[in-house]
């Protein structure tokens, strides 16, 4: 913001009109801002067509419209003029982040495929690399862009642009509200489960270690002590190339090395 005599100049894209957004400016003493509020509050509520000052400490703001012939004429807003009393807007705050929060989350899903899928369409605690496919294949995108060179990346959107569009179009925010609170009761039962299992495989792997480091080596020296050849679950075959790789053992998530002991504790030795 620049300094200008007493007064700051807080430049910003404040309100909408005809589904257009605008660019403003808002002329603001700085020595008017009610207690209880910041300059990045202040902002924000702009953003909501809402200029809180106090009348007492300074002046009256100003917001005019940037690009206009004569910038002093003033573009309609709500002030509320605070006189001395602290403002506690903690209500609006919790609903503006609320909406700032689903404004953004609308945008990556409609950006990304890959993100709304695993965060809110597979409604899966875990999501497959085969699942994420079958996903894409169904709007009819068959490869994603994430390529450095930007001619290829250039006609990998174009060959997938309608598929983009397709998905896009079915991203609703109030069916992403709804499946964020299934997917808070889907993650919840799935933490529970990780945490009984946990508690077996320190049990299994004869530990009690609390450090998360300490922990992992004790819960992969259990691992590798199994005979490979015997060994059942899916998970543990990303670890196996005709013995235990360590290295992959350690990129493993902590669940799904308590759940390759749990599944396998007739092998520990």
């Amino acid at each position: 913001m620049e300094k200008k005599n007493d007064a700051q100049e807080i430049n910003g894209m404040f309100g909408k009109e005809g589904g257009l957004m605008k660019k403003f400016k808002m002329i603001y003493d700085v020595q008017a801002i009610p207690q209880g509020l910041t300059v990045d509050m202040v902002t924000k509520l702009a953003d909501t067509n809402w200029v809180f000052y106090d009348s007492e400490k300074g002046h009256r703001p100003k917001l005019v419209e940037v690009g206009l012939s004569n910038e002093h004429v003033e573009v309609p807003v709500n002030f509320v003029d605070t006189k001395g009393v602290e403002v506690d807007l903690s209500t609006f705050t919790a609903k503006l982040e609320e909406t700032t929060f689903w404004e953004k989350e609308l945008n990556r899903c409609k950006n990304s495929p890959l993100y709304g899928f695993t965060n809110y369409y597979a409604m899966k605690a875990e999501v497959t690399n085969e699942m994420e496919a079958e996903f894409l294949k169904s709007f009819g995108i068959t490869s994603l862009i994430n390529v450095m060179d930007s001619d290829q990346a250039a006609a990998e959107f174009t060959d997938n642009k309608a598929g983009y569009e397709k998905y896009a179009a079915t991203v609703d925010l109030e069916d992403l509200k709804i499946r964020r609170n299934q997917m808070a009761i889907i993650m919840k039962k799935f933490d529970e489960e990780c945490e009984v299992r946990q508690a077996k495989a320190m049990k299994l792997a004869k530990t009690n270690a609390k450090e998360d480091k300490k922990l992992r080596e004790k819960l992969i020296n259990c691992i590798t002590r199994m005979d490979v050849a015997e060994v059942v679950t899916d998970e543990a075959k990303n670890c196996i190339f005709g013995k235990w790789d360590k290295k992959m053992l350690h990129a493993t998530d902590t669940y799904i090395l308590c759940r390759i002991i749990c599944n396998n504790e007739k092998l520990i030795k």
